[in-house]
């Protein structure tokens, strides 16, 4: 059977290095690969270049062998699902791993996504696809929103909210979807999965903060003698002060926070940029920054280098802590009468209800907070209209 070693045409200038072609004085260098390369023709019917020997002969001999075992393969009907039914499930999970890695997702994303997947395999004691059904999936979900998630030390995690247990159930169904679509399964495994409304289950209902509120908290940590630390990131009190207010002016999520560098901030512009490989939605945003924003961004930016908040602070969700202790010591209350908090993401929450008490039209606010659906922003809108609806019924007289 022919073999064959591929050959890559670069080009290098007097010093060696590799340039591009066209450049000047450049020459024409052509390298062969170590490795002999053959033809297969799979069960399937397709042919693939495949790697082989650095021996001429060793590789024939290899690429015989490996064509002997697909014509039996095609003989017998066996296909690559077949294959994969008994293949260990840890093998395709690091290929569907890559392939969320090529479509341009955040590395947060990709581990997050591994994070829940790896649990309900965990959990369900899949060690191969014969052994993950959609049965045990469910059961499993049920089980961690009845009991919670198990935990290092015989601990378990607080029941799972019917919003995260849809957070695992879409990431593992995302991963069986993915083996039906590239033919390495039969069939979606996990098709009848079926994921929850997680509107009759809000357990964490978020407010905005008022204006004094808003005030109190940045005047408050500003003054703070505190320094929080972690072993990549320092959060002295001028930092948190900016992180707030960026976050209360721009809706930007922690993570994207995370992102930004002294080159995200325009001042002759007023504006903020945030990379594509960042933002949630996977484009680049350039987003216009309030007046007063940009008074405070022009004295704290001063000097700085870099990332603008360094360190694995979002990523290890460090950020909610942190607010809570300032807000503790601002004397703001963290949860109020109606059970409603003032977590970290609620400062997004807050820069949206500030535009749609301010009249900005919907489709603007849509465009400001970057949600991708119109839903999300009118969610907001029309709880703000109703806080102000009670506000007027309050000041007619009682009976």
């Amino acid at each position: 059977m022919k073999v064959w070693k591929k050959k890559t045409v670069q080009y290098v200038n007097g010093s060696g290095k590799r340039v591009q072609s066209g450049t000047p004085n450049a020459k024409r260098k052509v390298i062969e690969s170590k490795k002999f390369y053959g033809t297969l023709k799979k069960a399937n019917g397709k042919n693939k270049q495949i790697p082989l020997s650095e021996d001429r002969e060793t590789s024939q001999t290899l690429l015989r062998s490996l064509q002997t075992d697909e014509d039996r393969k095609r003989a017998l009907g066996i296909t690559e699902a077949d294959e994969n039914r008994e293949r260990p499930i840890k093998e395709l999970l690091k290929e569907y791993e890559k392939e969320l890695k090529s479509r341009g997702n955040t590395a947060f994303h990709v581990s997050r996504t591994m994070d829940c997947i790896n649990a309900i395999l965990k959990a369900t004691k899949a060690n191969t696809l014969s052994d993950l059904t959609a049965s045990s999936v469910t059961n499993t979900l049920s089980r961690w929103r009845k009991k919670g998630r198990p935990q290092k030390r015989n601990r378990t995690s607080q029941p799972l909210s019917i919003e995260r247990s849809n957070v695992y159930a879409r990431a593992i169904k995302g991963f069986t979807r993915w083996l039906w679509v590239q033919r390495k399964s039969e069939h979606d495994i996990l098709q009848s999965v079926q994921l929850m409304n997680a509107n009759v289950d809000r357990r964490r209902k978020r407010r905005a903060l008022t204006e004094d509120e808003i005030r109190l908290l940045l005047e408050k940590t500003g003054k703070s003698k505190k320094t929080y630390r972690g072993n990549t990131w320092t959060f002295p009190p001028a930092d948190r002060t900016m992180l707030y207010a960026l976050a209360i002016g721009t809706g930007l999520r922690a993570a994207e926070l995370a992102s930004l560098t002294v080159s995200s901030i325009d001042l002759k512009t007023n504006t903020i940029t945030l990379n594509a490989a960042y933002s949630k939605h996977r484009r680049e945003d350039v987003l216009p920054l309030h007046p007063s924003l940009v008074e405070r961004l022009t004295v704290w930016i001063k000097g700085r280098r870099g990332k603008l908040f360094p360190g694995t602070w979002a990523a290890e969700r460090r950020q909610a802590k942190i607010l809570r202790r300032d807000l503790k010591e601002a004397g703001i209350e963290y949860e109020d009468e109606q059970g409603r908090y003032a977590d970290f993401h609620a400062l997004r929450h807050t820069f949206v209800s500030s535009l749609a008490r301010s009249g900005v039209h919907p489709s603007k606010a849509k465009e400001l907070a970057r949600h991708s659906t119109i839903t999300l922003t009118m969610d907001v809108y029309s709880h703000v209209e109703t806080e102000e609806l009670r506000s007027a019924l309050d000041s007619v007289p009682g009976f």
